[in-house]
């Protein structure tokens, strides 16, 4: 404070302008501390709609304490939201009045009044601080109301992540329940479908349901997949070489006509046994 003394109208009248702007500083920071209250607001609502579809549009029973720290959390999250709105609201602002009312209106009363100059500025200076303190005053109660719904939704905010957290932890083993569930039912079908492929490969099969080309395959081997038995054996002819050419035998294999007549044949008895 130095040598300033509060017998100064001057220094009175510093001061209390200083602090009427301290108070209007203040005002706007207490609207500005929304934002701290909105980060809040958005943890808590992250999982607020999947809590609600669980506990009201499920056929499921759940236990009395994730109903109860529901309903506890709502209470509280509505109290912080508005003491939020209340914060929010606008409010009655107290202006000084044009300063010309000092330095000429009431100036030129007291001077027709006959009072010494000296006396009348004290007196002006006197009415002045006392317009001061008047505003000082009512924007002191409008900010320590701002305070209070502040500090009143910030901690009913914080109260409310007790609840919110216990819905919270019975929301997420709901979603482990239904995750476990539906990999249990995925892999009970896999594995019923694998259960009734083996056992047809299990089964015996009759004849008629094999399929002939791939047993001819398998069984006998024959290139192309054709049967030994309709392969045509063709036999050399045997004979001599002599000096002056080849000599057949006098018994050679049967003639390639005859071969495929005896097939046919055969192939017509089978067919009727």
């Amino acid at each position: 404070m130095g040598n300033k003394s509060f017998y100064d109208l001057d220094y009175i009248i510093e001061i209390n302008e200083q602090r009427l702007e301290q108070y209007a500083n203040a005002h706007q920071k207490s609207v500005e501390r929304f934002t701290t209250l909105l980060v809040i607001y958005s943890a808590l609502c992250i999982f607020l709609v999947p809590i609600i579809q669980t506990l009201f549009f499920t056929k499921e029973q759940w236990h009395w304490s994730y109903y109860c720290s529901f309903y506890v959390f709502c209470i509280l999250f509505s109290i912080s939201i508005v003491n939020c709105i209340l914060l929010l609201s606008p409010v009655s602002s107290d202006v000084l009045r044009a300063p010309r009312i000092y330095y000429r209106e009431l100036k030129e009363n007291y001077e027709e009044a006959g009072i010494l100059p000296q006396k009348t500025d004290t007196i002006i200076k006197n009415s002045y601080i006392v317009e001061l303190e008047n505003a000082i005053n009512k924007n002191e109660n409008k900010l320590q109301r701002k305070f209070a719904y502040y500090n009143r939704a910030f901690h009913y905010a914080i109260l409310a992540c007790i609840p919110y957290l216990h819905c919270i932890w019975m929301q997420i083993n709901y979603d482990k329940k239904t995750i476990s569930k539906s990999e249990i039912s995925t892999d009970l079908s896999s594995f019923t479908k694998n259960q009734s492929y083996m056992w047809k490969w299990k089964k015996k099969p009759k004849f008629k349901e094999i399929d002939e080309v791939m047993l001819t395959l398998v069984k006998y081997g024959g290139l192309g997949g054709v049967h030994p038995k309709d392969i045509i054996r063709v036999e050399p002819i045997h004979g001599k070489m002599y000096w002056f050419g080849f000599v057949p035998n006098k018994f050679q294999p049967k003639p390639m006509h005859e071969i495929l007549l005896e097939q046919l044949r055969e192939r017509k008895r089978n067919s009727r046994t």
